[in-house]
């Protein structure tokens, strides 16, 4: 299985995992405060949450930027400037994966 089948497979049950976290912690504190958590309201929070996790952007241009630096190293000619620049948008998507997950599937790696 490739890193980016293990991301992809991985990236919802992470993301149920930490809405429900959060949803946890919210609930709990409003109940020690005394106050009826509203439905409506985590709802929404979960939705905006779940819109702040997803990471199927950032892997659908990870891989189109692996498919151009594969591309790349197969030319002639100059193209150490492309090569810096692909790499760079590589990492970026790669460091907002990780941001947004918190989390790896690390034994399947």
């Amino acid at each position: 299985m490739t890193w980016q089948k293990t991301i992809e497979e991985a990236a919802p049950s992470v993301k149920a995992e930490k809405m429900d976290q959060l949803v946890a912690r919210i609930t709990g504190a409003l109940e020690k405060a005394g106050v009826e958590p509203a439905q409506d309201r985590l709802l929404q929070g979960d939705r905006h949450l779940g819109d702040r996790l997803d990471v199927t952007e950032e892997m659908t241009r990870l891989a189109g930027h692996l498919s151009r630096l594969d591309a790349l190293t197969r030319q002639d000619g100059e193209v150490g400037k492309h090569l810096d620049f692909l790499i760079q948008e590589a990492f970026r998507e790669i460091n907002t994966c990780g941001n947004k997950a918190r989390t790896c599937p690390s034994a399947a790696w």
